[in-house]
Parts: C-alpha cells; structure tokens; sequence
C-alpha cells in the first residue's frame, strides 16, 4: 500500500506518479485525496477528543449520575454521527488511494508504449551480444538481425511464430485454452510441455546455485492483502497487483483467489 504520508509530504510526486503511468486522474484524483485526508484527520481527532470526554464520565458519576447518564447519552450520539460520518469520508479516500500507482523507479525511462522501450541486451545466435551502440529504442536493433535463421539450411526455409509452429507440432492447443479460460491462454503438450518444464527446472537450479530460497504458492490470499504493490504482477499500467475487483472469485470470507504467482510471492514478502 502507498504510504499515506509520502503522499501527503509529497503530492507532486504522486501526481507526477499517476501521468507517467497512465492512470487515469479522476480515479486518482490526489487534490480530493488530500481534502479528504485533512478532513479524516481532522474529524477522527475530534472523536478521539470525544472518547476523552467519555472517560471523564466517571469522575461526574460519582458525584451526579443523573447528569453523567444524560451527558453519555448526548456523547454516544454525537460519537455515532461522527463516526458514520467518517466511514464515509474513509471509504472515499479508501477509494482513491487503491488508485495510486507504484513510486516510479528515479532510473526508469519515460516512454508511450512498448516502441519506446530502451533495449538493454540483443543477442544473436552464434554471434553473441550486439555492441551498446546498436541499441536503442523499440526495435532499433532489429537491423542488425540475420534476415534468415542462422540454423537454416535450406535457402527456402521459412520461419514461423512459435504458435502457428506450436500449433503445427501439436504441442500448444489454443482453441482448447481459449475456451477453457479465455483468450490469451493455451494449453502446452507433449514434447512442448516437457521443454516448459526442462526451462522451469534450469531457472530453478540456476536460483537454489546463488543461494535463493525456493517457495511453493498458494492460490488464496487474505482480503487485507488485497492493498499490497506489486508492480511485476500489474493487470493495467500503475494499478495495484491484487484488489478485490481485479480477482476472479472470492473463495470463502474474506479469502480471495490470486491466479498469478507474481502477487502471492508480492503478499509473501509483504506480509513480513
């Protein structure tokens, strides 16, 4: 969850946030954030002032129970007024904060879309890196790549995307995955399958080799976990990774279905 007081010390920077990663204003609208956060500071120290009056009851008690029992009951009223009064602002500055985006790395830069996208690495097959000055945005380093593989042998060969090759080779079904759980997804068989699993297990050996600590997830997490940054596991540019409108289902109480491995890592460490 963004902290509060970072917002508050520092609502240029939120609201510079919100621009670079394209959240929309209305939703999170820092100027009504902050007149909502002075005015739920404000009131929740006059309850808190009234529950101060509630403790002095007592001392009156003593000496006349009639007016003690006359002046709790005015502050009992006052007390729920005010504190319905405050769930409503709460629930509105609740609802603008869940809009917040993550800090934006000092390092990242700035860009529209994916074609502004600063390459780090391009690496060709037999041939190695290419030098940091071929690099550049989007898809500079594209004309620095062989026209044809560097495995083909035949001068007609022609290559394919890997989900028509995929598709070809029997080993990813995208018709059965789209209708099991919506496009975008596929389901990976046979030889396919294996090398997933032979990538997954070289990923693994290479992390337990630098001394990192391998975990199991789960696919349920806590309502109060529905707050926690996690930037790698966004839905949509700057929103949060796992809220209760961005899960699928609830599973029981305040217990939430978190289909991406990213978040349930994200609450792990959050949690601590």
């Amino acid at each position: 969850m963004i902290d509060a007081k970072a917002v508050r010390a520092n609502p240029d920077a939120m609201r510079e946030a919100v621009r670079v990663r394209k959240v929309d204003p209305e939703k999170a609208n820092v100027d009504r954030w902050l007149e909502l956060d002075e005015a739920r500071r404000e009131l929740q120290s006059r309850i808190d002032g009234l529950n101060g009056e509630k403790k002095e009851l007592a001392k009156i008690g003593k000496s006349d129970p009639d007016a003690a029992r006359q002046k709790g009951q005015e502050l009992r009223e006052r007390g729920r007024e005010m504190e319905q009064e405050l769930g409503g602002i709460v629930a509105e500055w609740q609802e603008i904060a869940d809009w917040f985006p993550n800090w934006p790395h000092p390092d990242m830069p700035e860009g529209a879309g994916e074609e502004e996208n600063v390459e780090e690495k391009a690496w060709i097959p037999g041939q190695g890196y290419l030098s940091a000055e071929k690099l550049g945005r989007g898809e500079t380093s594209g004309q620095h790549m062989p026209k044809r593989p560097v495995h083909a042998t035949d001068q007609d060969f022609k290559p394919l995307h890997h989900a028509e090759l995929g598709i070809k080779l029997g080993g990813i079904d995208t018709l059965q995955g789209g209708q099991v759980s919506g496009s975008r997804f596929a389901y990976l068989r046979g030889d396919v399958a294996l090398m997933q699993y032979a990538l997954s297990q070289l990923l693994i050996d290479e992390l337990l080799g630098r001394g990192i600590c391998r975990r199991r997830n789960w696919a349920v997490a806590r309502l109060w976990s529905a707050y926690a940054q996690a930037a790698s596991a966004c839905d949509r540019p700057g929103f949060q990774a796992f809220t209760p409108r961005g899960t699928r289902h609830q599973a029981r109480g305040d217990r939430y279905f978190a289909g991406r491995s990213g978040v349930r890592v994200a609450l792990c460490l959050f949690a601590r």
